[in-house]
């Protein structure tokens, strides 16, 4: 049909990984429990790095498969490759926020639940595009990365300044880092 999760370039696939935020809930179900904000935001800088690995994995599978196709093929296997090479495009996500709250003892509809909420996300994003930074700094940019696009982006202007800055300065690695997909029973 035409139906998807997230709507992609042409061509592109979106390598989802998804975290267990219950993972970084430390003395769970007590009442000295709590997100270690700190842990997480250092295994998603981690987790941001396999996903552009997964990337790599991707371009390497994909020319093994260009070389053994018949030559009606090849030409779309290579524009899927130009798709994953031009854009790096990454899909980190989380699961398990629900159970995040239960084993802190928050009410689910709480403002508690909110500010907590917001501010697991906020993490998450800053730590992933803190680390696509530092790989494009390592590896460099996506092929297309761009300042003069990324700086009338909605979604990097609500990042601080000094990671603009930083943008500005050593591109990004990835043209998407998240996607919080559908994971109700994967948790």
């Amino acid at each position: 049909s035409g139906n998807s999760e997230l709507p992609l370039s042409a061509y592109d696939s979106c390598r989802l990984i998804s975290q267990n935020l219950f993972g970084w809930v430390k003395n769970r179900f007590t009442k000295d429990a709590y997100f270690d904000f700190d842990e997480y935001f250092e295994d998603t800088k981690v987790a941001q790095r396999m996903s552009d690995g997964l990337v790599e994995l991707e371009l390497e599978a994909i020319q093994k498969i260009i070389k053994v196709s018949e030559k009606s093929e090849k030409e779309l296997w290579q524009k899927m490759y130009d798709a994953a090479f031009n854009g790096r495009r990454t899909g980190l996500g989380t699961h398990g926020l629900a159970d995040v709250f239960l084993a802190l003892g928050i009410k689910y509809d709480s403002d508690e639940a909110i500010e907590l909420t917001n501010k697991i996300y906020k993490t998450h994003k800053l730590a992933s595009y803190t680390e696509s930074i530092q790989l494009s700094k390592e590896r460099g940019s996506f092929p297309v990365w761009d300042w003069k696009y990324d700086k009338n982006s909605e979604f990097i202007n609500l990042l601080p300044e000094q990671m603009k800055t930083d943008i500005k300065k050593h591109g990004r690695r990835n043209i998407s880092n998240l996607t919080v997909a559908p994971t109700g029973s994967v948790s």
